[in-house]
């Protein structure tokens, strides 16, 4: 059983899930990073 529709929904899916966590994640550091700057000053 091969659904070509799925696959494509599933790939997207999975594609979007990557790309949101690794801006999460770049957006975290780089708060973390400021206050840590910020804190500094």
């Amino acid at each position: 059983m091969s659904n070509p529709e799925l696959l494509c929904l599933v790939t997207a899916v999975s594609l979007y899930t990557l790309i949101t966590s690794l801006i999460g994640r770049f957006f975290i550091h780089t708060s973390i990073y400021s206050l840590k700057y910020l804190g500094m000053m």
